[in-house]
């Protein structure tokens, strides 16, 4: 199964990018995944809290590469063991630092096997699936039958991520589809609006896609956008 895939970050109306976003697909690797994470706490250092938290989540992943049978049999493990990395290296950072703690993000991880999507995610970051005309989320949803792990304390003033969802079953991708990890705006579009986005980008390339998808965000009716930050899969 081969995957287009493209990431994207929009500063929106503010100075400061809040987000942080990293991916891996490469022809010849059995999976690939994104790390896509929305900076919390002080407002001067949500850029850190984001793009230290990608970083350590994108490292960790990137060495299951040796063994994706087993990365795959043990993922909740190998996701609680890297959440448990970053949230101590966040934690250690705002030690040193403590005018700028508490350092802390939501993010979601997509990481696909084959034909097999898990992930594990926090906050209010979204990860999303079109398939056939439809839209749905996958994350954050009671009917999904995933755990949830305490980390950092769990509590909104704590450093790093509070609470993490871990897939307990993998859903099934095929040909077509495509997976949308988000935060901010990109979301707050709604089902049908980016629905009919992704339906017209649906032939285009996946950075193409991306890039239809922050332009529609951008103008939304609402109010000005803030921060955008969105992950693309296709599915071919």
């Amino acid at each position: 199964m081969l995957y287009d895939c493209a990431t994207a970050l929009a500063l929106g109306h503010r100075d400061v990018q809040q987000n942080s976003v990293s991916s891996d697909f490469q022809i010849g690797n059995p999976f690939g995944y994104i790390v896509l994470a929305e900076g919390r706490g002080p407002r001067a250092a949500r850029d850190r809290a984001a793009k230290i938290l990608v970083t350590e989540l994108f490292s960790e992943l990137k060495f299951q590469c040796a063994d994706p049978a087993d990365f795959e049999g043990n993922f909740t493990t190998v996701l609680t063991n890297a959440f448990d990395g970053a949230n101590a290296c966040l934690a250690e950072v705002a030690e040193e630092e403590p005018e700028i703690a508490p350092l802390a993000a939501d993010v979601v991880v997509p990481v696909i096997f084959g034909h097999r999507l898990y992930w594990a995610s926090s906050g209010q970051v979204s990860l999303c699936l079109f398939r056939d005309g439809e839209f749905r989320r996958l994350n954050m949803q009671p009917a999904n039958g995933t755990p949830e792990v305490g980390h950092a304390g769990g509590g909104p003033e704590a450093n790093g991520v509070s609470q993490i969802e871990l897939s307990s079953d993998p859903v099934e991708v095929r040909s077509g589809d495509v997976v949308i990890a988000t935060c901010g705006t990109v979301y707050a579009l709604g089902p049908e609006r980016l629905s009919a986005a992704i339906a017209r980008g649906r032939r285009r390339p996946a950075n193409e896609l991306a890039a239809l998808l922050l332009d529609e965000a951008s103008h939304a009716e609402a109010k000005p956008a803030g921060n955008l930050a969105l992950g693309v899969v296709k599915i071919i």
